[in-house]
Formats: C-alpha cells, sequence, structure tokens
C-alpha cells in the first residue's frame, strides 16, 4: 500500500493545480497505475478500493481524486 500511496503523492503533486479548491486529479487507470509501480492490476486495484473505504482518494474514469494528501503522505512513509 505504501507504494502505491507513495506514487498517488508524487502523481498528484506533478498534477496541475485544482481549481477552486478541489482536490488533485490523477489522470491514470488502475492498469496504467500497475504498469508504473510493475504489480498487477489486481492487487493495485485491490489497495486502490481500500484507499477509497478510506475516503482518502476517489475513482472516476480514468481518474483518481486525491481527497487526503497528507494520509497519503503518512501511509507512503511506512515501509510494510
Amino acid at each position: 500500500m505504501a507504494r502505491v500511496a507513495s506514487t498517488l503523492v508524487k502523481l498528484a503533486a506533478a498534477a496541475p493545480p485544482p481549481r477552486f479548491g478541489h482536490a488533485a486529479v490523477v489522470t491514470l487507470t488502475p492498469e496504467q497505475l500497475a504498469g508504473r509501480l510493475g504489480a498487477t492490476r489486481e492487487a493495485t486495484s485491490k489497495t486502490m478500493a481500500e484507499l477509497a473505504v478510506r475516503n482518502l482518494i476517489r475513482q472516476g474514469r480514468g481518474r483518481i481524486i486525491i481527497q487526503d494528501t497528507a494520509a497519503l503522505q503518512t501511509i507512503a512513509r511506512r515501509t510494510t
């Protein structure tokens, strides 16, 4: 989970600035994210679903909306 969170934080930082105070949006599918991580789509989708249940992200068609960057950064610092 730390690798996914770390990658999302980096991608959110590189994304265009959010408009009108909205959350950062990363335009990437779970398959593309899995490819960047060198992981399977299934494992990546499972992790993304867990992050969504925690209300850290929301997923849409080819979009990942970062709702809590600070919490993702905390998860990214974990090594387990």
